[in-house]
């Protein structure tokens, strides 16, 4: 009896040890790779949205300097391209190009260190030449300079106005023109492009941007078509047309793919579409940055006091028309209190009239003749008649007047 007793307690009070059969150990597998297949994919996509979140925060940032830049470094102008094969080395890295240089550029030309200069998307400045547009590299030397110059000045002015806490917005503006944020998130500069008439206060005019920014479309997204001031390019995953930071081709641009290459072709159109991979002509996977005019400046007031406002489009004004042939062309009547011209002349500009000879010194024959009308602004005469007509002035009796002959005659009838 107790023998038994004492096998009973062994099998109660141990566990029995046996291995992992095969399925099981199939079965742990496959769900340990369903585990690391998620984690594996779950980290590629975060790798993919970061370098995305790079490239816009650097765009954005490189942006911004541009914008500080214009506000306060260059006194109103753009800066203008740096060159694009320069590396870290050379002493012009991230410096923008002068601007005889640019002037000295031909339309298609390109300087050695890949500065060009395209033909503008539109004659902005109404002269009748398409405005140039200058490509290149962002020139951060340049901004970083210029803007260390500029806070370093504001600095003082804070610290004496005790206003030093005001000076962290400077500092941060600093930080975005440094040469890592000139480049995406690949690592590749970012393309650089900028109407060239407002690279110079003297001829910048807010109207005068000369860049097309388009959809895959082919649709303008600018309220003008043709009319952004400055262009920033991420050429994307794949690298196409951009340069690499010691100024090295990173990948050349590829013409069969339409979209795509628009923006790395050298001309002043650029598009900015949705991301398509398929390998087509849709093919596009670039970021873009642009300005344009941030509000109508149509109408400004004239610099005279009191003077009113003036219209600043270089070009024609049509109402009623949108072909307008003249600097105002209205299609329908136009009604004034009082008109002032120097001529009044037809649809084709000739067998014009002249006020200031009828309302001025006046036309006039000489003696001895009579006016018979007027032609080409001075009068016809003739020889006044040897005796003057005389009419009746008065209607026979019994009779009423009813009118006046064109002989001036009276027209009379029976009451």
């Amino acid at each position: 009896m107790m023998t038994e007793k004492g096998e009973d307690c062994s099998r109660k009070g141990f566990i029995r040890l046996e291995g992992f059969t095969l399925i099981e150990l199939a079965i742990v597998i496959v769900i340990s790779g369903f585990i690391m297949a998620s984690l594996s994919a779950g980290i590629t996509m975060y790798r993919k949205q970061a370098v995305l979140d790079k490239t816009d925060n650097h765009i954005d940032a490189v942006s911004l300097a541009v914008k500080q830049m214009f506000n306060e470094g260059l006194g109103g102008r753009y800066p203008r391209p740096a060159g694009r094969n320069l590396g870290p080395s050379d002493p012009d890295y991230g410096i923008e190009i002068s601007a005889a240089d640019a002037a000295a550029l031909a339309i298609g030309d390109c300087t050695a260190s890949m500065v060009c200069k395209v033909a503008g998307a539109r004659d902005a400045d109404g002269d009748g030449n398409v405005d140039p547009v200058l490509i290149g590299a962002v020139p951060v030397r340049t901004m970083r300079d210029m803007l260390l110059s500029f806070i370093t000045s504001q600095y003082q002015l804070y610290e004496g106005a005790g206003l030093l806490h005001s000076f962290t917005a400077g500092i941060k503006v600093t930080e975005s023109a440094s040469y890592d944020f000139n480049l995406d998130g690949w690592g590749r500069a970012f393309t650089y492009a900028v109407t060239e008439n407002l690279t110079d206060p003297a001829t910048y005019d807010d109207l005068y941007g000369s860049i097309a920014v388009e959809t895959e479309g082919g649709e303008s997204l600018l309220g003008e078509p043709g009319s952004a001031h400055v262009l920033f390019v991420s050429h994307g995953p794949d690298g196409k047309g951009a340069y690499t930071p010691d100024g090295k081709l990173y990948r050349a641009c590829n013409a069969t793919l339409g979209n795509d290459q628009e923006n790395c072709n050298d001309d002043s159109t650029f598009i900015s579409g949705l991301m398509s991979l398929g390998d087509n002509a849709e093919y596009f996977d670039d970021f873009l940055r642009f300005f344009t005019r941030g509000s109508s400046t149509i109408w400004r007031p004239s610099s005279s006091v009191g003077a009113g406002i003036y219209n600043t489009n270089p070009g024609r004004v049509g109402i009623g028309t949108d072909a307008p042939t003249q600097k105002l062309h209205v299609l329908g009547d136009a009604q004034t209190g009082n008109a002032h011209a120097n001529s009044y002349c037809d649809q084709t500009g000739g067998d014009c009239l002249i006020p200031a000879t009828i309302g001025g010194a006046g036309i006039n024959c000489s003696s001895g003749n009579t006016m018979t009308g007027i032609s080409y602004n001075s009068a016809e005469c003739g020889a006044s008649p040897s005796a003057p007509v005389v009419l009746s002035t008065n209607c026979p009796a019994g009779e009423v007047l009813q009118g006046i002959n064109a002989d001036g005659s009276l027209n009379c009838a029976g009451g």
